[in-house]
């Protein structure tokens, strides 16, 4: 398998995805994104998605901040060292597979 088969992404920004959240670049351009939506009567907190596919284009366009490891924003998103990053594949050949480790979990009190 090559480093083409895997996309890495921010896991702590993905969070902005699985909940429709914009992303901003700034703190400000997040409240300027909020306060835009709010002038239309529109919010990605109470509609998802957005109604207004302008609005709906820009969050999602804003998720692709998520790709960039080195992208960094005070308070949203930390520098590349202490980030989490995954990695996700669209499929494991069973070729690539050089060693397996059983998981037991621990079984829960009853």
């Amino acid at each position: 398998m090559n480093d083409d088969s895997v996309l890495l992404s921010d896991f702590e920004l993905w969070h902005y995805v699985l909940n429709y959240w914009y992303l901003p670049s700034s703190h400000a351009d997040g409240d300027a994104f909020e306060a835009e939506l709010e002038d239309q009567g529109l919010s990605f907190y109470k509609s998802k998605p957005v109604l207004d596919s302008r609005y709906h284009r820009r969050i999602v366009q804003s998720w692709e901040r998520i790709f960039d490891l080195d992208w960094q924003a005070k308070g949203i998103a930390w520098p590349r060292s202490k980030k989490a990053v995954q990695a996700t594949i669209w499929e494991l050949p069973l070729d690539s597979v050089t060693s397996v480790t059983e998981f037991s979990g621990r079984s829960r009190p009853s």
